[in-house]
């Protein structure tokens, strides 16, 4: 995050877009309007993070304030549809008294997934609509670079990517006592003016990926694992090989029983290894990355709802031992059945810890918060297995 403030504004710049993943649309849950094949739910988050050294960090403070939306349908029995965005607006406050500012919409994600034999096959296109903010001044390149570092949770990874499709094909099915699903697909991007000044056109390269899960009973609780493998193109920059993204491996295990009379305790762990990555001409290599995420929650239901407490720690380390630290989390979500349990209410409170390793010998704590709310038309209930195969 940090190294980023010091390449030049073109490299800055870059990490924005080497950042992978669809822009992000928050955590509401989306769930069936009754009878009518069709779901809704929209949401607001506001997360903030501040630095105690901010000399050293070079950083204050960072907010975000998201707000995602997501509308689902199936209008017949072998299509089903999805609309999802977001407006999001991130702000820097610097250790000199300076602030930067980026807002505006996120990529728009048209989906189509066509479920076949009988739902246990499925093939699935997504079609992102460069609806969002993906070319930047010098300052906007800073602050889309920060909220996109791993260390910090934010919801969102990048505003737009200029647009991309995304295709891919599932397969569930059973294997003794488990369930099992695999998926492969191919996302490609395509070229767009990544900063305002012009002379840098940027096509990130084709993205490759594969995963395979399956999910079971284990005594009274339930385990689901998943692993997912990433490979991709070369990047370019005005038609020309510009970078080689690190392949990545990245695995989750959940691990979910009963506690008490009417709850419910789930755990879990996830990996992601990120290879370094490389430019083109050899002036400058990224490096290898590993994030660890150990967590944990119960679900207990009550006489307005379901009360969720959570705690998790997120640890990020780095070849080059920059960047790298630690976040902790505690905080609590609900579901309250509002409208008489024909919508949910999904408010979220946490409370975050960490420190960053600035550079050798140099360190900088963070405290921060996350507050919201999601609102969705009525709930549904997913199988463990969705973890594999939502994207």
């Amino acid at each position: 995050m940090i190294r980023a403030l010091g390449k030049s504004l073109q490299v800055a710049a870059l990490t924005v877009s080497i950042t992978r993943g669809v822009a992000a649309q928050g955590t509401t849950n989306v769930g069936t309007i009754p009878g009518a094949g069709a779901s809704a739910g929209a949401g607001s988050y506001f997360e903030s993070y501040t630095f105690s050294d901010p000399v050293a960090a070079g950083l204050k403070r960072v907010s975000l304030l998201t707000v995602p939306f997501v509308v689902e349908f199936q209008p017949v029995r072998w299509a089903r549809f999805g609309i999802r965005s977001a407006f999001a607006s991130g702000v820097v406050d610097r250790a000199d008294g300076t602030q930067s500012k980026i807002s505006g919409l996120t990529d728009t994600a048209l989906e189509l997934s066509l479920p076949l034999v009988q739902d246990r096959v499925q093939v699935a296109a997504a079609l992102m609509l460069p609806f969002g903010k993906a070319t930047y001044t010098s300052e906007e390149a800073q602050v889309a670079g920060i909220i996109a570092a791993d260390l910090l949770p934010f919801a969102l990874s990048h505003w737009g990517s200029g647009g991309s499709l995304d295709v891919s094909t599932q397969a569930t099915g059973t294997l003794g006592a488990l369930n099992v699903g695999a998926r492969v697909g191919y996302q490609l991007g395509r070229e767009f003016e990544l900063l305002e000044q012009g002379l840098f056109s940027y096509r990130p390269g084709g993205q490759l990926y594969a995963a395979i899960a399956a999910d079971g009973d284990v005594g009274e609780g339930r385990v689901a694992a998943q692993v997912t493998m990433y490979t991709f193109g070369d990047d370019q920059r005005n038609s020309r090989n510009l970078y080689r993204t690190g392949n990545r491996i990245q695995g989750l295990l959940t691990y979910s029983m009963p506690a008490g009379r009417t709850g419910r305790l789930q755990t879990y762990v996830s990996a992601l290894r990120r290879e370094h990555g490389t430019f083109a001409d050899g002036s400058l290599d990224t490096p290898a990355q590993t994030m660890l995420l150990v967590g944990g929650g119960l679900r207990q239901p009550f006489q307005y709802g379901v009360f969720i407490p959570l705690v998790d720690v997120r640890l990020v380390s780095s070849s080059d031992g920059l960047g790298q630290g630690y976040i902790g989390d505690v905080g609590m979500t609900a579901e309250l059945p509002v409208f008489g349990g024909s919508a949910t209410l999904r408010p979220t409170l946490r409370a975050r810890f960490g420190t960053l390793k600035v550079r050798a010998g140099v360190e900088s704590g963070i405290t921060g918060f996350d507050v919201g709310a999601g609102f969705d038309l009525a709930g549904r209930d997913r199988s463990p297995l969705s973890i594999c195969c939502s994207v």
